[in-house]
Order: C-alpha cells, then structure tokens, then sequence
C-alpha cells in the first residue's frame, strides 16, 4: 500500500489555485463591479410622448414606439384620425399596411393616427401615451 506525503507548500500552492479560479465559486458576495458604460448605448424615452413632432416645451415624439401585447411596431398616419373605435381583427388583418388601413382613417391636419396590431389611438396635440389612453402597453424601443 503506497502513501504519498503531503507537503504543507503543495497544498498551500492548490488551495491558492483554486481560490484564484474566476469559476470557483466560494459562497462568499463580494461586491459587485461597476458596469461599464458604453458610448454608443441607445437612448430610451422615459415617457413615450406621441402626437406633432414637438411640442412648446421641447419634447419630440418618439420615433419607435412597440407593444408589450402584441410585440409590434407602432405605424403613425400623420394628418390622419382613427375613424371611432377601430375592431381588434380590423387591426390584426390590416396592420401595417396604410392602404387596407385606409377605410377606417379620417383626413384631419394636424392629427396623427397611431395602431399596432391590436390597438389605435389618435392625438391632436403631442401627450404622452398614457395620458392617451392608459390601456395601451407602448414603450420606446430604443433609438
């Protein structure tokens, strides 16, 4: 029957190895390190303002507005309005093509008409979405 010795330098040398692993993991939180902060990150809108491209106070309309439901881009119709409450599989058989879209718009200057597939809204004046219609789920995706 073979016994190894065992040195005290040797596992001093494998417990420091096994430490030093970046895999290891200890249990023990050490404190998280601070992110790096990229130059050409996207900015986000903070609130989605929709409506005429910027109002008195310098706020412009986000361009890329999307649905947490339905995970569509949101199309605007400039100098259009939603003619009444457009039906949901209205939205679903047309979106996003303006021509099948086009029964349910009304010609109005200065309005904007906004749909994803499964909501629409018009504006007037530039308002953020929520103050639109509270039931719509958009946010800014980035630009």
């Amino acid at each position: 029957w073979y016994q190894r010795r065992v040195r005290a330098d040797d596992l001093s040398t494998d417990l420091d190895s096994i430490l030093n692993d970046p895999d290891f993991d200890t249990g023990h939180k050490s404190s998280p390190k601070p992110a790096k902060v990229q130059q050409n990150q996207p900015k986000k809108c903070t609130v989605v303002y929709i409506g005429k491209n910027k109002n008195n106070f310098g706020q412009r309309s986000c361009p890329n507005i999307r649905c947490m439901k339905c995970d569509c881009r949101v199309v605007c119709f400039s100098d259009y309005k939603w003619e009444g409450d457009v039906p949901y599989l209205f939205l679903r058989n047309n979106y996003p093509d303006f021509e099948k879209l086009k029964p349910m718009l009304k010609s109005a200057a200065g309005s904007c008409a906004y749909a994803c597939q499964c909501n629409s809204t018009s504006t007037q004046n530039q308002n953020s979405v929520n103050s639109v219609n509270k039931a719509l789920k958009w946010f800014c995706a980035s630009h």
